[in-house]
């Protein structure tokens, strides 16, 4: 159940883009979701880790967050290439490198007034850091599965939860 409801292991979701819903909010704004959404807050915590065998420091510039439901919100993490030769990771690094790569997030205004959400009010954002092939980073650029299309100066990671 807990798959089905959050997309957890894979499992797939459909539902209308963010920008869809934003216009729909604009256009027919719900008094009662607003009202809730206002005088609810969240608490986003980071996380960040690292597969095993890849030199690389991932860490959230900022540990936790506080928000409200029907707010975008933008955070920070720093990936480090440790070691002395360049890694990818979907996301090259240098030896040495550092890079601050920005996540823009949105919370539905919904989840206030979802009755399976009354008492969450703490989420956590997490990111794992996967080491791959040059041969994989470039079969993604070719338009193969590597990884998902992604905003014009976006990192690419693999997320998991």
């Amino acid at each position: 159940m807990f798959c089905a409801a959050t997309g957890y292991g894979g499992t797939v979701q459909e539902g209308a883009s963010v920008e869809a819903k934003l216009r729909a909010r604009e256009e027919n704004p719900n008094a009662e979701v607003e009202t809730a959404a206002a005088a609810r807050q969240l608490t986003v915590s980071f996380n960040a880790d690292v597969s095993d065998g890849m030199p690389w420091k991932f860490v959230p510039t900022q540990r936790s967050i506080k928000i409200r439901p029907g707010e975008s919100s933008l955070a920070f993490y720093t990936a480090t290439n440790l070691s002395d030769h360049a890694i990818t990771g979907e996301q090259k690094l240098r030896p040495g490198e550092s890079i601050d790569m920005p996540i823009f997030f949105y919370v539905d205004p919904e989840y206030a007034t979802d009755p399976r959400l009354k008492h969450i009010n703490a989420l956590t954002l997490s990111y794992t850091f996967f080491k791959v092939s040059e041969d994989e980073v470039e079969a993604g650029e070719e338009g193969l599965p590597a990884a998902a299309p992604l905003p014009s100066g976006a990192p690419a990671t693999r997320v998991t939860a």
